[in-house]
C-alpha cells in the first residue's frame, strides 16, 4: 500500500521537494512529492523481489546526484542501482558486497567548494568504504584497520560537508570518523555516554553544508553540533632555535579547513604577529618564522618564546568559537 511501509532504512529529500525513501522489507524505493501544505503526495515506486534491473532485494541506502539521478543501495544482490527520477534504470555497479549507505558528492550542488567528477562513498558490509567514480570505478577504500584505534569498526550511515569531507556514524565505538573527500583519515569524535561530545550508538547523519550544521540521531535521542576545528602542533624543526639558526618551521596538524593566527611572545611582551587570518587547508600544514621580530630584526635574546596559535573554521561558526593552542620554542 502507498501509506504503509516496512522497516523504512532511508530518506532522501531533493531541493525540488522530491522525497524517495526506501522502504527494505517491502523491497521498493518509493517517490513522493512534499507540498506546500505539508503534504506527502505518492509519484511511483520501483522495486519488487528480484535480481532484475527493475527489481529490489532489500534496498537500503540512498541518495541522488544534482540532476536527481537516485543512487540504491540493493543490499542483498550486492550491487548499487542508478536510475533517473523516474525510476529508469540507467547504470548498475555489480559486486559492492552487501552496500548499507550511500553519500553522492556532486559538485554540481550547492554548497560544495571542491571541484572535480561526480564521486560516490558507499559503506559496504558495515566495515569497509569505498569511494566510486562516476560509472562505479573504485577510486579508494578504507578497512577496520586503518583505524588503528578501535578493535571494531561500524561504518554505518555518511554524510558529507561544505568541503567534501566525509563523515561517517559509528555504532559499535559510539563516535563520528570524519575523512576527506579521498578517504584518507581526518579524526574521530566522540564516545560512549550521555555527557558532552559524546553519543549513545549514533546511527543517522546529515549535514546543511551552507552553515556547517550537523545533525546526529542517536539510540536514546538527537544532537545538533557547529562545525568547528581543532588542532596541535605536531613539531617545531628544529627543535631547539641557536645563533645558526637560519628558521623555524611550526608543523600544525588540523582537522577542518581555517584560517591561523599566530602571536610569538617573550615574558609577555610582544615579539612577532607571525600570521593573521592565514587560511590553510586540513591536515598537515607547514608554516616557516624567519627568526625575525615585528621590526624585522632578528631574535637575539635566549629563552623561552611562547606561541599562541588561534584556529578559526570557515563556516559561520567562525567568531563564535576558536581552537587555541599554547606552546613554546626554546632559544640556547
Amino acid at each position: 500500500k502507498e501509506g504503509s511501509f516496512f522497516y523504512p532504512f532511508d530518506i532522501s529529500v531533493t531541493s525540488n521537494g522530491s522525497v524517495y525513501l526506501s522502504d527494505t522489507y517491502n523491497y521498493r524505493v518509493i517517490k513522493f512529492k512534499y507540498n506546500e501544505d505539508d503534504s506527502l503526495e505518492f509519484i511511483r515506486e520501483m522495486g519488487g523481489m528480484g535480481i532484475d534491473s527493475l527489481s529490489l532485494n532489500l534496498p537500503k541506502g540512498i541518495d541522488y546526484s544534482a540532476s536527481e539521478d537516485i543512487y540504491i543501495c540493493d543490499s542483498k544482490n550486492d550491487r548499487i542501482i542508478v536510475c533517473d527520477s523516474t525510476f529508469k534504470t540507467k547504470m548498475i555497479f555489480e559486486n559492492i558486497i552487501n552496500p548499507h549507505s550511500i553519500a553522492v558528492i556532486d559538485y554540481d550542488k550547492k554548497y560544495l567548494t571542491v571541484d572535480g567528477p561526480l564521486s560516490i562513498i558507499v559503506s559496504s558490509g558495515r566495515n569497509h568504504l569505498y569511494k566510486l567514480g562516476p560509472h562505479g570505478q573504485i577510486l579508494a577504500e578504507i578497512f577496520p584497520q586503518d583505524l588503528t584505534n578501535y578493535e571494531k569498526i561500524d561504518f554505518n550511515f555518511i554524510d558529507y560537508d561544505y568541503n567534501g569531507n566525509v563523515w561517517v556514524t559509528d555504532t559499535i565505538n559510539s563516535c563520528i570518523h570524519k575523512f576527506d573527500i579521498d578517504l584518507k583519515y581526518i579524526i574521530s569524535f566522540g564516545n560512549e555516554g550521555s555527557g558532552k561530545a559524546q553519543f549513545f550508538k549514533p546511527e543517522g547523519i546529515s549535514i546543511y553544508r551552507k552553515f556547517g550544521q550537523v545533525f546526529i540521531a542517536e539510540r536514546t535521542g538527537f544532537q545538533y553540533y557547529w562545525i568547528g576545528v581543532d588542532g596541535y602542533i605536531k613539531e617545531f624543526t628544529p627543535s631547539v632555535i641557536t645563533d645558526t639558526t637560519e628558521g623555524l618551521t611550526i608543523s600544525l596538524f588540523t582537522t577542518e579547513q581555517c584560517k591561523v593566527t599566530i602571536e610569538i611572545t617573550k615574558n609577555g611582551k610582544k615579539v612577532r604577529n607571525l600570521t593573521q587570518n592565514l587560511k590553510r587547508n586540513i591536515g598537515l600544514n607547514y608554516i616557516l618564522w624567519d627568526l625575525k621580530n615585528e621590526n624585522g630584526e632578528r631574535i637575539t635574546e635566549k629563552g623561552k618564546y611562547d606561541m599562541k596559535i588561534t584556529l578559526e573554521a570557515l563556516y559561520s561558526s567562525r567568531g563564535f568559537f576558536s581552537k587555541e593552542i599554547k606552546q613554546y620554542i626554546e632559544k640556547i
